[in-house]
């Protein structure tokens, strides 16, 4: 993540990292808990993998992975309806220390509080940060992403800027935002002292 981190309290333990099963172990992709045998995360991160080249590493414990289910009209050139599920091989127990997280069941309001989960530096650690941010009207979303598109003279096609009604738009402070190892990471919003995920990719323009 890029910007102000904040270290993630003890009470927010749903996040997980998705790590490369080989000498390097190197961590590619967040994702969430949502259940004892399943983590949530991005079409993407898990698009094309075979379930023995990776793991989920929760709180330093390893997980194999069983079963990957990929969105059935995911689209790998748009990215649309970027989201996977991912079963491990055990059992999650949920406790102090692995929360299980629900599911968003309604969009989120206009200029509501979210808060972004990944994995970044600052100037002490590496590790789970997370910090706040804005949700934003899709149309004015919309524009903010075509006026920087072409303030920054880049090219882009009209199939790959598609925000419709499926999409959460997110606005941050200037030099704040996700980074690539963000990726099926989630964003979450607090309805009644609890927290919801409404998953997220990286979307960068």
């Amino acid at each position: 993540m890029l910007g102000t981190l904040y270290n993630i309290t003890t009470g927010t333990c749903f996040p997980v990292s998705l790590m490369t099963n080989n000498t390097d172990n190197k961590h590619f992709c967040g994702g969430s808990i949502i259940s004892p045998h399943w983590i949530l995360t991005a079409a993407s991160c898990v698009y094309n993998r075979t379930v023995s080249s990776f793991y989920i590493n929760l709180l330093g414990h390893h997980y194999p992975v069983n079963q990957t289910v990929i969105h059935d009209q995911y689209s790998a050139a748009t990215h649309e309806n970027n989201i996977a599920l991912v079963r491990v091989d055990g059992y999650i127990v949920d406790n102090e220390m692995n929360e299980m997280i629900a599911i968003a069941d309604q969009p989120p309001a206009n200029w509501s509080t979210a808060y972004l989960h990944g994995w970044g530096h600052d100037r002490y650690s590496w590790g789970m940060k997370e910090y706040n941010a804005r949700i934003i009207d899709l149309q004015q979303c919309t524009g903010m992403m075509l006026s920087s598109i072409t303030a920054n003279n880049k090219n882009t096609t009209t199939n790959s800027l598609i925000i419709n009604s499926n999409k959460v738009c997110l606005v941050t402070a200037k030099g704040e935002g996700v980074c690539n190892d963000d990726v099926g990471g989630a964003v979450t919003i607090d309805k009644q002292n609890q927290s919801q995920t409404l998953e997220h990719s990286r979307k960068k323009y």
